[in-house]
């Protein structure tokens, strides 16, 4: 009866964060599926919208890109993260650790579109100092990325590793501190060189927090539309338009919300199952 008691004040106390994830996401991408099933003249067409989208060769070009654009942010986002978060965790004098986290934190300052107009003035070939550098240097390479349709992409991601890499670094070094120095002192006495410590030691005990910042990331890339569109708006010749920036275009600049909603469903059926599928390969490993 006692223990009966103490469920029911329990579910008392999550009540209010059930209803507003019943009100906030559950309702909205109800609403979203609902929308789906229309098309532009708000006539049902059942899963006309999704039978449209895996018929239109632009979309499957937005969904290979999107997975190109996650693939590269989240490869540099842990890589990176990982090199800069063991660099801040080893001995070196506290005005330069605090030099160096204070210069590697300002990106995460700015807002999107803020990081945008900046990279847009990096990339342009008349404001940018860059072009001269690598002339002096005896480079001679066409900086126009974000009108080449071969680099705009990348160059895009790169802006996007750029603007979220202080939050990777952070949660990495956070984990980094939690290992106990015993076990590398330990690896130490055995002859463990520094490669050796970083695969036997350093990566096994962070492998939780890394496939947590992959779902971070696959989930975040995904769905990322300022930086992108303030940049290039899915140009040049659609070569950086993703799902999220094809989504909107569908519907405010077409108003065919019918059809945005199911891109923005089969979306969210791609994060998902890249989602579980990283859960299922961290579970396995447990």
């Amino acid at each position: 009866m006692l223990l009966r008691k103490r469920l029911n004040g329990g579910y008392l106390f999550i009540l209010p964060g059930l209803l507003y994830l019943t009100i906030m996401s559950l309702y909205p991408m109800a609403y979203v599926f609902k929308l789906s099933l229309f098309d532009k003249k708000d006539l049902f067409i059942g899963l006309g919208n999704f039978v449209r989208a895996f018929q239109d060769a632009l979309f499957l070009q937005t969904v290979q890109q999107s997975i190109i654009f996650v693939l590269l942010s989240a490869t540099f986002h842990v890589a990176l993260g990982l090199f800069l978060a063991i660099l801040l965790n080893q001995k070196m004098n506290p005005i330069y650790r605090v030099v160096i986290r204070s210069l590697i934190l300002i990106p995460w300052a700015i807002t999107p579109v803020v990081v945008a107009v900046i990279w847009r003035l990096i990339y342009n070939p008349h404001l940018s100092i860059i072009p001269e550098i690598l002339q002096s240097l005896g480079i001679n390479i066409q900086w126009m990325l974000l009108a080449n349709p071969t680099w705009a992409l990348p160059a895009v991601a790169l802006a996007n590793i750029w603007f979220s890499l202080p939050f990777y670094m952070l949660m990495i070094l956070a984990s980094l501190q939690s290992i106990p120095g015993e076990i590398y002192e330990a690896a130490n006495i055995d002859g463990a060189n520094i490669f050796q410590r970083l695969r036997y030691v350093t990566i096994p005990h962070l492998r939780n927090i890394l496939v947590t910042l992959l779902l971070f990331d696959f989930i975040g890339a995904f769905v990322f539309f300022e930086l992108i569109w303030v940049m290039t708006k899915g140009g040049p010749a659609n070569r950086t338009e993703v799902m999220a920036t094809y989504a909107y275009r569908m519907a405010f600049e077409r108003f065919d919300f019918g059809y945005a909603s199911a891109v923005a469903v089969i979306m969210f059926l791609i994060m998902l199952i890249c989602c579980l599928g990283l859960l299922m390969i961290m579970r396995k490993e447990d």
